[in-house]
Parts: C-alpha cells; structure tokens; sequence
C-alpha cells in the first residue's frame, strides 16, 4: 500500500489524520509523511486498515494463497502470520507498546524485531 491507499482508506473510513494516527498508536505526523509519500508505509498498518474497513479482499487472497500451496511441505499457515508478510495483531499492538515505551515509533523492521524478541524472550 502506498500513501495514497491510506488517505484514500481514512477518507472512506472517515477520519483525520490524527483520528487515524490515534487508532493506529502513531504520531499524526507519521500519517501526514505516508500520505506524501516522505516514508514507507509499513505492511502492518494496511492490514489495520482491511479490518478497521472490515474489508474481506484482503482475506480472500490470504485463503487463495494459502490453498496454492496446499499440500507443500511447509508448516501450516496461520492468516495472522508475521513470517508470512501479513502483521498479526499482536504485533499492531506491539507497535503501539513500542511508542508508550520509547516515545516514537520504530525507526527500522530490525530495530522492532529486536524489541519484539526482547519482549518475548522472558
């Protein structure tokens, strides 16, 4: 998703820059620099933004995905699954944990992979 794609998203969902900043546990300015396209919109956030629309397109190739590898031998695919590219819940919420603690949001997927393994080490 690009920065258009979350403008146009919040704009059908009806709310502001800091409305969706505030849903999304990040500063209104980091809404203002994806919708400019100043910074990459990370993948977490368009999966927000499928369930804050309640939108099911998004499922619906998740599940035709998963069923083009049907009977591969990888492990069983969660819809939720980080490893797969698509952000799970808890790592929204994470994000969010992230920002109380540090007062900004990530700066890189590494430096949040590193929080998120210190957080689930204990």
């Amino acid at each position: 998703m690009d920065g258009r794609g979350v403008r146009e998203a919040r704009e059908r969902l009806g709310l502001g820059q800091a409305e969706l900043a505030r849903e999304l546990g990040v500063t209104p300015v980091t809404v203002w620099r994806w919708e400019h396209g100043r910074t990459r919109v990370p993948r977490w956030v368009e999966a927000s933004l499928r369930r804050m629309e309640g939108t099911t397109v998004g499922r619906a190739q998740d599940k035709a995905e998963g069923e083009k590898h049907a009977g591969a031998s990888e492990p069983a695919r969660d819809e939720n699954s980080q490893e797969e590219g698509n952000p799970s819940l808890i790592d929204a919420a994470l994000h969010v944990v992230f920002r109380k603690m540090h007062g900004r949001v990530p700066r890189s997927a590494e430096e949040f992979r590193r929080f998120k393994e210190e957080l689930t080490a204990w």
